[in-house]
Parts: C-alpha cells; sequence; structure tokens
C-alpha cells in the first residue's frame, strides 16, 4: 500500500543512521578538542614567557655593605631604542688586541656561552666606595658558564688573564664571577668580587630602587660634595612617560631645616629651584613625596627640554 513502509526500508533507514553516526564528530568531541588545543597554547605561552622573558631583577643585591654610591639602568626599558644600543653595546667590544680576523667580541661570546647582550642583557648596577667598585650585569643568563666563557674569548685576544676557582683574574685588572642567580659581577680586586657575589641589602641602606627604569643612590659622606652641605643621603627613581621623571628623595642631617625649596640646590640649578624658568613664579606642583619621618624631605626634579625643576 502507498505510505507503507516494510521492514526492509525500517532496516535500510537503520543502516543511514549508522552510516552517518560512524562518519561524523559529535559536538561534544570537537568541543573536546578545541578545549585541548587552547590550554595546550596556553601552557606553551607561559613555558616560553618563563623561559625566555620573565626576569626577576637581582642586580641591585649584589652590592657590598660599604657602597656609597649606586646607580641602576634597566636596560630593557632605558635602551629599547636602536641610537642608545648602538652606543652603548659596543663598548663591550672595546680594546680587542687579536689577529685582523677575529671576530667581535661579542659574536666570540655568544658563541661560547649562549648569550646574546642585546638580547639577554636586562639591568646594570654600579656601586662605588672608598675601597673600590663593581658592576653587575643580570639578565636572562645561564646560572653558570659565563665566566668561563669570557675568559676563553679573552684568551683568543691574546689577554693576560688567570681563570681558577669560577673566578678570573684580569692581569692588571679586574676580576669576573658569577653568582648563583646568573648575574654576572665585574669588581675592582678580588675582595671586593667576594663582598658582591655573597650580596646582601646594602641597596636597602642606601634606597636604591631595585626594580623599574632606574635609580640612583648616595650616602653622603666626607668629602662631603658642594651643595649637599645638609644631606645624609640622597636617592631617586627615574620614572619614563612623555618625558624622563626623576623622583628624588633625601634624608637631612639632624636639625637641618626641611624646607625643600632651599635644599634642592643640591640637584637643582639654584636658578630653577622651586621656581618657574619662565615667569619666575613657582611651578605648578606635579607631585611628591611628603615628608614621612624627621629629617626627611620629598621632593620631585621634572627633567625636560627646558631643564629641571624642583618642586616642593
Amino acid at each position: 500500500m502507498p505510505g507503507e513502509v516494510t521492514g526492509e526500508g525500517f532496516a535500510s533507514e537503520e543502516r543511514a543512521r549508522q552510516t552517518r553516526r560512524a562518519g561524523g564528530i559529535g559536538h561534544r568531541a570537537v568541543f573536546a578538542v578545541f578545549a585541548l588545543t587552547i590550554s595546550a597554547a596556553f601552557v606553551g605561552g607561559v613555558l616560553i614567557y618563563f623561559k625566555f622573558v620573565a626576569y626577576g631583577r637581582v642586580a641591585a643585591r649584589h652590592l657590598p655593605d660599604d657602597t656609597v654610591l649606586a646607580a641602576r639602568i634597566d636596560v630593557e626599558t632605558m635602551l629599547i631604542s636602536d641610537p642608545v644600543r648602538s652606543r652603548l653595546l659596543p663598548l663591550f667590544d672595546q680594546g680587542v688586541v687579536g689577529p685582523a680576523t677575529l671576530r667581535p667580541r661579542h659574536d666570540r661570546f655568544r658563541a661560547h656561552t649562549g648569550v646574546e647582550l642585546g638580547r639577554d642583557l636586562r639591568e646594570i648596577v654600579v656601586g662605588i666606595s672608598t675601597s673600590g667598585w663593581v658592576v653587575v650585569f643580570g639578565g636572562k643568563f645561564p646560572r653558570t658558564g659565563l665566566v668561563l666563557g669570557l675568559a676563553t674569548t679573552l684568551e683568543e685576544e691574546h689577554t693576560a688573564a688567570r681563570f681558577q676557582d669560577g673566578v678570573l683574574q684580569v692581569e692588571a685588572g679586574p676580576a669576573v664571577g658569577q653568582a648563583v642567580d646568573g648575574a654576572l659581577v665585574v669588581a675592582s680586586d678580588a675582595s671586593r668580587l667576594s663582598a658582591a657575589l655573597v650580596g646582601g641589602e646594602a641597596y636597602l641602606k642606601l634606597g636604591l630602587p631595585p626594580e623599574g627604569a632606574g635609580g640612583f643612590a648616595l650616602l653622603v659622606k666626607d668629602p662631603i660634595p658642594p651643595g649637599f652641605d645638609g644631606f645624609e643621603s640622597v636617592a631617586g627613581a627615574i620614572q619614563l612617560s612623555s618625558s624622563m621623571q626623576v623622583d628624588v628623595a633625601v634624608r637631612l642631617r639632624p636639625s637641618v631645616s626641611a624646607d625643600s625649596r632651599s635644599n634642592c640646590s643640591g640637584f637643582c640649578h639654584p636658578r630653577r629651584c622651586g621656581t618657574s624658568p619662565v615667569t619666575g613664579a613657582p611651578p605648578a606642583r606635579t607631585g611628591s613625596s611628603s615628608a614621612s619621618s624627621p629629617g626627611r624631605s620629598g621632593s620631585r626634579a621634572v627633567l625636560d627640554s627646558a631643564g629641571a625643576r624642583c618642586g616642593g
């Protein structure tokens, strides 16, 4: 009869349904594959970030305890422009002595250590005391092997140096070592290097910012520089925006007035200290750190094309 479905028709339709079910992919499987793909990409991105990008700033921790003057620059932030890189990074190649066919020092250093300074160097800290100096290079470095690689690099130049117990001593020159956190330390002598490799909290006593674009710190000791008579210490942090700004914190000696306009002459031009360079009137307040304890004065110096201006 018309419209009547026979048993053979039912069997044929059932076989067709099974064929469609076997040949297709369910929506749950599609979503599962999609979720796994996204998860794998996320995990891969995190691993790549922590292996090749992320870096915890450690260089400031290697200042010896007797440091009186320190400065830090964040290479990743401050040297982002090619003109600056082209002027500063080639300093590593200065003083090369050897055959004319010798490749540049940074190329040979990369071959021996796997470190590309233009890519892996992240920060530089300089510390000075009455007994010597240290320069600390921090970055995405391997924890070992840098000093041996540098020794091999200098040996190719026939530079007189001795490598022993992980320390490279250049004849009539600095001592070089690598800290357990990977930082490369260059010091004026071996004893200074030992103190820097151990590290400490001198940067906290100085007030040197361990992170950010950069900073500086000075403990004012005899002989006192001109204009710093009333200061015990001066510390500053560099901030980058449309212009370079330097936030300066000053610790005054006991019984010295905390008038920031009179005391900022130590780090501002007297004609611009507390006044506008154009009108002579007090400048607009752009922000400052107010005095939080006796003997401490906060002031902000903004560096721009007009020069330094100090705010109270």
